[in-house]
């Protein structure tokens, strides 16, 4: 659970600071936020490889992608908002990419909730 809620916060982090004009801290949270996807996304592959072919196999395909996706454009936001150490400007791709990636991480929460509604009465998440 927490390394699920981990990359998120970082991200919410990282919105607070770019939107209060501290984006020396945006940049950093981001940085942190790149490990803490990764650990996500392959924790959610894995319970994706562990399982036998189950109805809960759509939803983690679909976690497992989407958490991919947030990896590929927090690496994107965080390499682009690097330029904040050198010359103090922050481009309009880094600002996209971190409101995409937010838009990623719901949707993929979204997922995780419906599938936790789709599984049958009795089972349990390992």
């Amino acid at each position: 659970m927490f390394r699920r809620v981990l990359p998120v916060g970082l991200l919410l982090v990282a919105a607070a600071a770019d939107a209060s004009s501290h984006q020396t801290l945006a940049f950093y949270a981001l940085l942190a936020a790149v490990p803490a996807v990764s650990v996500a996304a392959l924790d959610t592959l894995g319970d994706l490889l562990d399982r036998e072919h189950s109805l809960a196999d759509e939803t983690l395909t679909l976690q497992a992608i989407l958490w991919a996706a947030g990896l590929a454009l927090i690496v994107v936001g965080a390499s682009t908002r690097a330029s904040i150490l050198f010359d103090g400007t922050v481009t309009r791709l880094a600002d996209s990419a971190l409101v995409a990636c937010l838009g990623v991480l719901c949707a993929e929460g979204l997922v995780a909730l419906v599938g936790q509604f789709r599984q049958p009465a009795g089972v349990t998440e390992p």
